[in-house]
Formats: structure tokens, C-alpha cells, sequence
């Protein structure tokens, strides 16, 4: 689904998510991470034509390079120089990686190059902090085998959001009508989740590339744990619910998210 297609978004996107969440940034990285100097804009947009396109560098059309920079140059990297992913001199025209931590781990390497279908739209869903939580509450709900009304639903958020058993009205409806206009139709139409607007049930699907990301996101730092032999059981565990975030193992991992080494 191309992101000009989905919804206006009520909250700002997650830097770091809004970096990786579409295939040519995340080739984009991909291709920095394997260079040791910096890349002229030029030279990216025409290894990024090769990569796209499955030809050699050499068959690469001026046109495509021509196309693909200018993308580059408005949409592009842009964003991946708020994330703190990359550097940019807009002035050169010189584009390289930053020493941010996460560059330096191979599962981010591997969330880089995750081919599963669909991966694009669970990044974009995974923008949203809102969209991480109600999909961590029908995650848990699929692997118990049932559905959720969206009512239900909507107070499960508010109550995570505004810490309160019991949020006032306001609160319920405002996160109703986002559900019902925003963040359910986005995530359906993605096949991320099933969900039926007349009866107002939804659940989880087991969306493939969802599972893929989780499992990157919460396997273990086995470079960390291995250098505390002994007791490698029990730490793989407490390091295992550190990278679980904010309570949910669909956030932004922990261990990504200081942008220097350390």
C-alpha cells in the first residue's frame, strides 16, 4: 500500500520507524552501511536503481538516476537525516552513516534487508504509538484465539494512555472515532488485522511480516549476554524484557534508540 494512499496521521511519526518504514530507505541505509566514505547523491540514486531494479550498476538509465535522485534529494533523506541514521551536506551533495548505535547491530542490519511482503505497511502501522499498543492488546488476544470489539478496545487504550481505570468519556470517544476513521481501516486494508466496522469486532491476523519484525526487535544481544558466562539463562532473560520497551514487544527497541556508540 503506498503510504499517498493511507490516512492523514493524528501524531507525529516515530523518527525511527518513519526511517526504516519503506523499502528504499531502508536500501538506501543498506548501501551506506557497505561504503566507507561518503556517497555523492549521484552514485546513490544509481546504485539504488541497480538494487530496485535487479541490473548492473552500468544498465542503470540516466533517466531512472535522474528520477530516483530527485526523490532522494525532497523525500528521501530528509527523513533519514532526522532519524540521526545518516548525515547529509546538503551542499556537496554527500550522503553518509552517522555512529548511531543501532548501525552497528546486526539485527538492524536484518531489518534492513527483511524481504517478507507487506513489511512496509507493519513499519508505517508501527509509526503510531497508539497503533503499537492496540496491536500488542489484539496480539495477545490472538494468541488466546479471540476477537475484540472496538469498543473494548478503545478502553484498553485509554485506560494505557491516560493511566486510569476508569477515563472519562471524552477521552473513549476521542480514541473511538480515531479507531473507526484512522487506525482500523489502515491496519485492515493492510491485512495486519481483520475488522468488520458493522459489528465493530476486530483481531489480529498473524501478519507474517509483523511476526518477522517482532522476532528482530526482541531477539537477544547475544554479543552482551555471551561476555557474562555463567550466568547466561537468567540475563538472557532480564535483557530480553529490558528490549521489550514500554511494556510492549512491538515498541522501537530499547537498545537502538541512543544514537552514539556506548
Amino acid at each position: 500500500m503506498e503510504k499517498q494512499n493511507r490516512p492523514m496521521e493524528p501524531e507525529v511519526q516515530h523518527p525511527m520507524f518513519a526511517a526504516v518504514e519503506t523499502n528504499r530507505r531502508r536500501s538506501t541505509l543498506a548501501i551506506l552501511l557497505d561504503r566507507t566514505a561518503a556517497t555523492d547523491e549521484r552514485e546513490l540514486a544509481r546504485l539504488l536503481a541497480a538494487t530496485e531494479g535487479g541490473t548492473q550498476v552500468a544498465d542503470v538509465s540516466e533517466e531512472d538516476v535522474r528520477a530516483i535522485r530527485l526523490d532522494l534529494h525532497h523525500k528521501q533523506l530528509p527523513v533519514l537525516r532526522n532519524s540521526g541514521l545518516v548525515g547529509w551536506d546538503e551542499g556537496t551533495g554527500t550522503v553518509t552513516t552517522t555512529d548511531h548505535r543501532a548501525l552497528t547491530d546486526p539485527r538492524f542490519r536484518q531489518l534492513l534487508e527483511t524481504e517478507e511482503a507487506g513489511v512496509d505497511d507493519v513499519l508505517f502501522g508501527l509509526s503510531d504509538r497508539r497503533r503499537r499498543y492496540l496491536l500488542s492488546v489484539l496480539r495477545d488476544n490472538w494468541q488466546n484465539r479471540t476477537a475484540m470489539s472496538r469498543s473494548a478496545l478503545a478502553r484498553r487504550i485509554a485506560r494505557h494512555e491516560t493511566d486510569t481505570e476508569e477515563p472519562d468519556q471524552s477521552t473513549l470517544d476521542e480514541i473511538l472515532v480515531a479507531l473507526t476513521h484512522i487506525h482500523l481501516p489502515m491496519l485492515a486494508t493492510a491485512d495486519i488485522v481483520r475488522y468488520n466496522p458493522e459489528s465493530g469486532r476486530v483481531a489480529y491476523t498473524g501478519n507474517p511480516a509483523l511476526e518477522k519484525v517482532v522476532t528482530i526487535f526482541n531477539e537477544p544481544d547475544n554479543r552482551l549476554v555471551s561476555r557474562l558466562d555463567g550466568f547466561f539463562g537468567g540475563l538472557l532473560t532480564s535483557y530480553q524484557e529490558a528490549g521489550g520497551g514500554t511494556g510492549t514487544s512491538l515498541d522501537w527497541p530499547s537498545f537502538w534508540r541512543d544514537p552514539h556508540h556506548g
